[in-house]
């Protein structure tokens, strides 16, 4: 394996070496020419593999900022490539605005570069290998920062190294944070958002968090969150019951996502369902795929018809014949008027009766343009007549609906023939599409 990556690196290094120049003069005669008179309001580089740049490039690129009103920094796998652009970054770092780093492996000097740029409102961080320790030891030094986005591959709890004075930063209001372990060590964290009384998007995806009840609380008291993710499973029954309380709080929010969360307990499944429908401005849920939330699968969606915003709406794994069809009787009755786009995979407890009286009951969701009901490979089936007519039928009642997932649902010739026959005279006949095949890395052996 490690010779085929080998020669991989080769054949790449090989086809970047037929690249004589990155940014070559006959591409910078406009820009050229409009030095002086006129400024791009915004100029993104992207950088992918590239470690240096010749000096005629550099020459060029100089040139690009110089007619930038700010510029967005994106590095991916380019080791060397700050300090290769050095003079050019020192010249104009007041214009960086963003600045997105993967996979760098800064040295010592250009995490000191990067700190010079004061002005950067926008910072992400996703390292494999060696974490920029200087960078986050100084992250303070960003004053004016109002995003923060942070992945590491070895889960270190960078947060322990970050100064207190980051805390300080009011202007924050995106935290994004994804493979950080907090097992050991949560209250850094914690304090530094309870400076953040203006955070509006917050993202947290570990797989376990030392204090969750401490981190609510304080959650809870940031008033202008607009999107909460938390993923990765740290969250258990407990906390889902003290979540459930703080839900009243957050009246701006519009995108809940709880997957991935192991959920078990009844009363806790309860009291997240009793509370959500307070989210009246909600438009995106995304609900914990784990079975322990069957037990309030019908009020959840129920309470649904008091998110008359919702757009997107995913329910994985917790339903049965009678909580699916309550989506169907909920929409009869005016919710989902405004969702687009419908995911419930993976419902195996629902049998082919229950997926039959959703399809006939279900006609008024005018907007929905995107369906998801595929079941996973090992629990394919094959439908009934009925049940195909039924669903045909239901999309023809769907005017909007473009996309359908239906892995999982064997379908045969005539199946096929009733649904394109349906398909001729729906209102987005050229745009439908019906995705049911398994792609499968070898051909599939046949029995009878």
């Amino acid at each position: 394996m490690s010779q085929r990556m080998k020669e991989l690196e080769n054949n790449v290094n090989s086809f970047f070496s037929l690249v004589s120049r990155f940014l070559p003069d006959s591409l910078m005669a406009p820009f050229i020419l409009a030095k002086g008179c006129a400024k791009i309001s915004a100029l993104k580089l992207v950088a992918n593999a590239i470690s240096s740049l010749e000096e005629a490039d550099l020459r060029n690129l100089m040139v690009l900022f110089s007619i930038s009103g700010n510029i967005e920094l994106c590095l991916n796998d380019s080791p060397g490539l700050v300090e290769s652009i050095r003079p050019a970054l020192e010249q104009h770092k007041e214009l960086f605005k963003k600045c997105s780093l993967c996979n760098v492996n800064l040295s010592v000097a250009e995490q000191e570069l990067l700190l010079s740029m004061s002005s950067v409102e926008s910072l992400e961080i996703k390292e494999e290998a060696k974490v920029p320790e200087l960078l986050f030891t100084n992250l303070d030094k960003f004053t004016c920062l109002k995003g923060l986005s942070v992945y590491v591959q070895n889960g270190q709890n960078v947060f322990n190294i970050m100064p207190s004075g980051f805390g300080n930063i009011h202007s924050m209001e995106r935290l994004l944070i994804d493979n950080v372990n907090f097992s050991d060590s949560s209250s850094r964290l914690v304090g530094f958002i309870q400076g953040f009384q203006n955070l509006r998007v917050f993202h947290l995806n570990t797989s376990s968090f030392l204090d969750c009840d401490s981190l609510l609380a304080t959650v809870s008291s940031c008033k202008k969150l607009m999107e909460i993710r938390f993923t990765g499973s740290f969250m258990r029954d407990r906390d889902m019951l003290s979540f459930a309380d703080i839900l009243p709080n957050f009246l701006c929010l519009k995108v809940l996502d709880l997957n991935e969360q192991y959920i078990t307990d009844e009363e806790a499944s309860q009291a997240f369902a009793s509370a959500l429908g307070c989210l009246v401005n909600l438009e995106e849920l995304y609900l914990p795929a784990v079975y322990g939330i069957k037990h309030a699968a019908k009020l959840i969606v129920q309470q649904c018809s008091h998110l008359q915003l919702l757009r997107c709406f995913s329910f994985h794994h917790s339903l049965n014949d009678e909580s699916l069809l309550e989506i169907a009787k909920v929409a009869c009755n005016g919710g989902f008027q405004k969702l687009e786009n419908l995911s419930l995979s993976s419902n195996h407890n629902v049998t082919e009766a229950g997926w039959t009286n959703f399809f006939q009951v279900l006609f008024h969701m005018p907007s929905l343009k995107e369906l998801n009901i595929s079941r996973t490979y090992t629990q394919q089936i094959k439908l009934q007549a009925t049940t195909v007519k039924s669903f045909v039928q239901c999309v023809s009642r769907l005017p909007r609906l473009v996309y359908i997932q239906f892995y999982g649902w064997l379908l045969d010739a005539e199946d096929l023939k009733m649904f394109e026959t349906m398909k001729e005279q729906h209102p987005q006949s050229k745009r439908l599409k019906l995705s049911w095949q398994w792609m499968l890395p070898f051909s599939p052996i046949l029995q009878e």
